[in-house]
């Protein structure tokens, strides 16, 4: 076995040679178990007239505010630092890409490869996909939407404002919507530093209690809010119970 594996590195070691190309195309000409194929699609969940629908609204409103529909590429080199599960495909030079876990790493990369576009707004309400864990099935596949706007202009406060006037449009046009306790999370270094400065939180704490966030929200070490707010109050200095729970919240 061990000498099987260093003959497969040699082999992969170097993708100009015509024994990484034959091993390349043998692995791609392979046709996968009568099984596999009938089973590939199972599960999945199809659109119906009411996706459409909603997805027109949605459009009008994008274009009412200036964007365009721009298309990005499907594929994108597989890189380690992309999140989210990517489904990795092979091409038959060998190279690994990805198909999209978002809609905006190829929109984002799609304007730094184009210096010449300053000013833009866009939309997209396209797919994205996650491996499953499970093998031999089609991934993962869910509807995203995005909508982006490209300035020379910054600190342009107006934007920001703008798209929250856009969601709330959207949800103003949804009588299901309106019925629901819609809440708008907005992220931004500023606004967390303003929460910091307004709880008397000390500067040296900011990454500390970050850190303790991010692992309640990963769910992986603090498991509930009581044990978040414990750790947080254990930070900082003495302050009242209603105090912390104010900033957690926050």
């Amino acid at each position: 076995a061990s000498e099987m594996q260093e003959m497969f590195r040699q082999v992969l070691a170097n993708p100009q040679t015509r024994s990484y190309k034959n091993l390349i195309t043998r692995i791609l000409n392979q046709e996968p178990e009568k099984l596999a194929m009938s089973a590939y699609h199972g599960n999945m969940i199809f659109l119906s007239s009411v996706f459409e629908n909603v997805k027109f609204i949605i459009e009008q409103i994008f274009r009412k505010h200036g964007a365009i529909d721009v298309s990005t590429p499907l594929l994108m080199p597989f890189n380690k630092c992309q999140t989210g599960e990517p489904v990795r495909l092979m091409t038959h030079s060998g190279l690994i890409v990805s198909l999209p876990t978002d809609l905006r790493i190829t929109f984002l990369r799609l304007i730094a490869q184009n210096s010449q576009i300053s000013s833009l707004r866009r939309y997209a309400i396209g797919r994205v996909y996650h491996e499953k864990k499970t093998h031999n099935q089609h991934p993962k596949q869910a509807y995203e939407c995005a909508f982006d706007v490209v300035t020379p202009i910054k600190g342009n406060y107006l934007v920001d404002a703008e798209l929250i006037a856009i969601c709330h449009e959207i949800i103003t046009k949804f009588d299901i919507l309106k019925q629901r306790n819609v809440t708008f999370r907005i992220n931004h270094t500023s606004l967390v530093r303003a929460i910091f400065l307004y709880y008397s939180v000390p500067a040296t704490k900011y990454r500390s209690v970050l850190d303790l966030v991010e692992e309640y929200l990963s769910d992986k070490i603090i498991r509930n809010k009581k044990h978040l707010i414990a750790s947080v109050a254990a930070l900082l200095p003495a302050k009242n119970g209603q105090s912390v729970c104010a900033l957690v919240d926050s």
